[in-house]
């Protein structure tokens, strides 16, 4: 869900994208599980609510991580190609689901679990919906520390002051300002998203030998941390720790030439596509399971995590077939990024794509 532009398949990093699908494969999760407890007939155990707040101390904080960790490989990129890719990454998504979300608890309230009114659309400009704020906070994210490293051409000194006092601003208004707590997430996920564009690359570039290993010993050490110093520090670090974890993860994940590796690289692939539509897919499966009597905690987290996964990422390569079939960008038009074609899978009229994807 690194929402950035188009990367040729040969120059893409299949752990970045490993990274993206271990991701949103704990964010339909997640939602999943949730949906059992938003359920009054279903009893939401303790195990799950605890492995909830466990996977939300992180889950989307990486996705931060990754996003601005994809702009430093993309640090020379023009001012015209960064506004394109903004624009078609981030923008038209937010808008067009925004849009299609809204219109569907419009004209099904009784499925919605937080009904909305059609004026909530006219909003989205500054008001987001519900799980898009992560598209709407990324806009501005992006806006700024591409400012921030126009400004500083070392693409050091001003990032790492920028850094830190962001920090300690959000610091500041976590623990003493708790009305604007809206403007401490803002600032958390902007702190989170500079240290993938400003700190990670050079980490990886240090630890270019076993960049897994230092990874994952830096992820278990920042969330030690943590739990052993607690408040509003261990926020931080958990968020930082776990995201860092999952890279280290990542990268110890095989070259995707067996099947079943390129279909998880491609969960990443189509992270956009499955965290937009994920939630549509999961309330319908809760009404199927509830109208014919199916409806259990397993029953529901089962099925919503596996069809959260799955439909949208069928739904994303039936666009980019289509696509490549008419020969026009039907992904950027509906919403769904600017890709025109996988690195993984085969799509129509096409031959398989050649498992010579960088796995470092």
């Amino acid at each position: 869900m690194t929402m950035t532009g188009e990367v040729a398949p040969r120059d893409r990093l299949t752990w970045l994208d490993y990274a993206k699908a271990i991701g949103i494969v704990l964010v339909v999760f997640a939602h999943a599980s949730r949906s059992i407890g938003r359920t009054s007939s279903l009893v939401w155990s303790d195990s799950l609510q605890t492995l909830d707040g466990v996977i939300y101390a992180f889950h989307m904080p990486l996705f931060f991580l990754l996003a601005g960790y994809a702009a430093s490989l993309q640090a020379r990129q023009s001012t015209q190609s960064f506004a394109r890719s903004l624009w078609w990454g981030v923008a038209v998504p937010y808008v067009v689901w925004s849009a299609i979300w809204i219109g569907l608890k419009v004209f099904l309230p009784e499925a919605a679990n937080v009904p909305l009114g059609i004026s909530a659309l006219g909003k989205i400009l500054w008001q987001p919906v519900e799980h898009f704020w992560f598209l709407y906070h990324l806009f501005f994210i992006r806006v700024g520390w591409y400012g921030i490293h126009r400004l500083d051409r070392n693409r050091d000194m001003l990032p790492a002051v920028v850094l830190i006092a962001a920090i300690v601003v959000w610091a500041v208004l976590k623990t003493a300002m708790p009305s604007f707590d809206w403007a401490a997430g803002f600032i958390f996920n902007f702190a989170i998203y500079g240290l993938g564009t400003s700190r990670l690359q050079p980490f990886l570039q240090h630890w270019s030998e076993r960049p897994a290993l230092a990874l994952c010993t830096l992820g278990a050490a920042l969330s030690l941390c943590g739990i052993a110093i607690g408040g509003t520090a261990a926020t931080l670090l958990w968020a930082a720790g776990g995201a860092l974890v999952v890279c280290g993860l990542a990268k110890t994940l095989p070259h995707p030439s067996a099947w079943v590796w390129r279909a998880f690289a491609f969960l990443g692939e189509a992270s956009l596509a499955i965290y937009v539509m994920h939630l549509i897919v999961g309330a319908t499966v809760r009404a199927v399971l509830s109208k014919s009597g199916l409806l259990t905690e397993s029953t529901l987290l089962v099925s919503a995590t596996l069809a959260g996964l799955l439909v949208p990422a069928v739904a994303y390569w039936i666009v980019l077939s289509a696509a490549q079939a008419a020969g026009y960008p039907l992904a950027r038009w509906s919403g769904l990024g600017p890709a025109t074609r996988s690195a993984y899978v085969p799509l129509w009229l096409a031959a398989p794509p050649k498992p010579s994807l960088s796995a470092s």
